[in-house]
């Protein structure tokens, strides 16, 4: 069993998202600085993925099992 991605990964992925989920639910968009801000979180996410020590064990989009038939 092995999980699937970490915490920063995860956050990233969601707000990567929020544009098209606040469009959806709020009929909004984020202003042209906010999506510099959430460009700018994003790319500190992934550099902190980068060199993740564990954070899997706060949040994962899931885990990887592999059974074998035998």
């Amino acid at each position: 069993m092995e999980p699937n991605g970490n915490y920063f990964l995860f956050l990233a992925q969601e707000l990567v998202r929020l544009s098209s989920i606040a469009e959806r639910y709020s009929q909004r968009k984020p202003r042209l600085l906010e999506r510099g801000a959430l460009r700018t979180v994003v790319n500190m996410l992934r550099r902190f993925s980068l060199a993740d020590a564990g954070s899997w064990e706060l949040l994962v989009f899931g885990f990887h099992i592999l059974a074998v038939k035998k």
